[in-house]
């Protein structure tokens, strides 16, 4: 309890404290803050012949912590990392005092997962929530956590068989139906299913698009920021013009891009290069025990500099007028790269240069717009003295497709 000093000893004084008051000078929360304290009081019979000097403490006043609430996290296929995509727009404060001016700052929010494997219901830790306001200095915010799935890469999706309708063709009808490009959808919608958990998305095909054949067609779905989370392939049911597809991605936190393709290519869409793809590009007889590329080479000279597998300007002129061709003349695409030996110290790493040469070719041409299906492949070969640029290129060769 209260006692007094500098008494007089044998005096009848005491202290009251029956009507004692305390206050902080401020309600702002810090450590070691002054307490004024009033309403201490004298009794006893010798009281008068004393003056009482009201005392003062000190006290700490402590932030008072906040949740928050409304944050949720995307569910994804397992990348490798833990990042999580998170939602703030229904994100708010709960315990804040009556009309104290503070809000929640999620601008350098970020969200993990507590593990990189695949599974579901999995924790996600949000940090870098920050308080502002006038009264922010008061509270604290308690980093809150969601809860989001991490789904497979190989993720198996509901794939159409397809139910072929036999038709009475002659060969040349065969053949110039087999060397028709897939037409692009005429229309692709998306629609919100499992309450608003996945999308269901749908391709239809024009009637007058009927006769060309497509035999699947591939689904991209990206993020709002264009990154790609899933390409699906769905089989085609050639006697229904309407293909379908449910995707276990929001639609309101998706992109989705439909394009057909049969034997022969892609339709024209968004995702470019998803017709380019590493194989053999070599016929199976030889020349004078030498390989030969497959079908027949489109003229022009695409010829890198040693060691480099970059394309210059000149070279990019070249493919530009080799893609024309190659259009116009239909049929299979294939791209294969050369590497001579001696272009790089390590022989080893020839055939990775090659490889690069080809696949840098073939992807350009996709980009250019070649819809056919281009097959690459790299060769490094061994150096010829009468003609050492030859090792060093590129060829682009064109095979009809029989069906």
């Amino acid at each position: 309890g209260a006692t007094l000093t500098n008494t007089i000893s044998g005096d009848n004084v005491t202290v009251s404290t029956g009507a004692v008051t305390a206050s902080f000078l401020s309600r702002t929360a810090a450590v070691n803050k002054v307490v004024t304290l009033a309403g201490f009081a004298l009794a006893g019979a010798d009281a008068p012949n004393y003056r009482l000097q009201q005392p003062t403490a000190m006290a700490t006043i402590a932030q008072k912590p906040l949740t928050v609430t409304g944050i949720t996290a995307a569910d994804k296929i397992d990348d490798g990392t833990t990042r999580a995509e998170l939602s703030t727009t229904n994100a708010a404060l709960v315990g804040v005092i009556g009309n104290d001016s503070v809000s929640l700052d999620t601008a350098a929010a970020t969200g993990a997962f507590d593990s990189a494997q695949a599974g579901t219901n999995k924790i996600v830790r949000v940090s870098g929530l920050s308080l502002r306001g006038v009264d922010a200095p008061n509270y604290t915010v308690t980093q809150p956590t969601t809860r989001a799935s991490i789904s497979n890469a190989t993720t198996p999706w509901m794939e159409y068989k397809a139910q072929t309708t036999m038709v009475v063709e002659t060969p040349t009808e065969q053949v110039a139906r087999a060397m028709q490009l897939p037409p692009a959808p005429a229309r692709v919608t998306t629609q919100s299913v499992s309450r608003g958990a996945a999308t269901r998305v749908t391709a239809v095909r024009a009637a007058k698009d009927a006769a060309i054949p497509v035999t699947r067609a591939i689904i991209t779905v990206s993020s709002t920021r264009g990154t790609v989370l899933a390409r699906i392939n769905v089989r085609v049911d050639p006697s229904n013009p309407t293909t379908s597809v449910t995707v276990p991605y929001a639609a309101s936190r998706v992109r989705v891009a439909v394009q057909f393709a049969n034997d022969l290519g892609v339709s024209a869409g968004v995702a470019k290069g998803i017709n380019v793809a590493e194989g053999n590009t070599f016929a199976w007889g030889t020349v004078a025990g030498v390989p030969q590329v497959r079908g027949t080479e489109v003229p022009g000279s695409l010829v890198f500099a040693r060691g480099s597998s970059a394309l210059t300007p000149s070279m990019k002129t070249t493919l530009n007028r080799m893609a024309k061709a190659a259009k116009a003349r239909g049929g299979l695409v294939y791209v294969t790269g050369f590497a001579q030996q001696g272009e790089l110290r390590s022989a080893w790493l020839l055939d990775t240069l090659a490889r690069k040469r080809a696949e840098v070719v073939a992807k350009y041409l996709s980009t250019v717009g070649v819809r056919q299906w281009i097959t690459f492949q790299g060769h490094s070969g061994v150096g010829s003295p009468w003609n050492t640029t030859r090792e060093r290129r590129v060829a682009v060769s064109t095979e009809l497709f029989a069906g």
